[in-house]
């Protein structure tokens, strides 16, 4: 279907090209009119959940096919080109448990896009708004949806041991804990601000974890530290705390080394 849709668009465009002494460039038109084609089978495929693979045509170009290699990687699918060209193809087929976890999207309040704006303009940045219909627009770099910690399936995490509640109890922001689950549930970010050992790091992810927990719901926490030390040192402060090897429910993963659960 989407090659006659292609072939018939192409057709056209080739015959008001010759008819119109005017026209000397056609190809970034027959370009953008190609991307609008593409983007318009891959939002389908991705509304459809019947649909698990799709192969796209062979006349797309490598430009092009590096585009839909770069959208798989932001959408949970995976893609694979086939063939030699002229014939090469590409099939994108959605991986498993697609629809269950998809990338994050973020969508930011009128107030914030207008304060982003303005800091833009007094950064002297100049920002262009994509053209949502063009293929190119969805260029950008991939959010990564792969990789030993994210490709970990999600689990209800189990029980703290019975000394956790006297150790997070010492910690400042323990007041504040009913509150921040609140927050969480509610925003989809949110910013913790507070002084160094306050418990920001160690004690809001077991929250987190505790919350799950209580309403048996699946759970999955990445922290990111700026150093190997102090990712090592955060993990195993945190498995102690839950009285738990680390590994179990808390590792880590640093470059040479690593302590994760299967």
């Amino acid at each position: 279907k989407m090659t006659n849709t292609s072939d018939a668009i192409i057709n056209k465009e080739l015959t008001e090209f010759l008819e119109n002494p005017e026209k000397i460039n056609i190809e970034e038109k027959m370009t953008n009119t190609s991307d609008t084609i593409i983007n318009k089978e891959l939002t389908e495929f991705l509304e459809n959940p019947e649909k698990i693979t799709l192969e796209l045509s062979p006349t797309l170009t490598k430009e092009q096919r590096a585009m839909v290699h770069s959208w798989g990687a932001s959408n949970f699918c995976s893609t694979i080109s086939v063939g030699v060209e002229p014939y090469r193809y590409i099939t994108v087929t959605k991986k498993e448990g697609f629809g269950e976890c998809l990338p994050p999207q973020l969508c930011l309040p009128n107030d914030v896009r207008k304060k982003l704006e303005h800091s833009y303009t007094d950064m002297k940045i100049n920002i262009k708004e994509p053209d949502e219909t063009h293929f190119g627009a969805m260029t950008m770099d991939p959010v990564m949806t792969s990789g030993r910690l994210l490709d970990s399936p999600l689990v209800i995490p189990p029980k703290a041991g019975s000394t956790r509640h006297s150790t997070e109890v010492n910690h400042p922001i323990w007041n504040f804990r009913s509150i921040i689950l609140t927050a969480i549930k509610d925003h989809q970010i949110l910013i913790i601000s507070g002084d160094t050992g306050s418990g920001k790091t160690t004690q809001v992810p077991q929250y987190i974890i505790e919350d799950a927990y209580t309403n048996q719901q699946h759970c999955k926490i990445i922290c990111s530290m700026p150093r190997r030390v102090a990712a090592v040192g955060v993990s195993e402060r945190v498995a102690f705390e839950r009285k738990e090897p680390i590994g179990d429910t808390v590792g880590y993963m640093i470059k040479l080394d690593s302590r994760v659960s299967q």
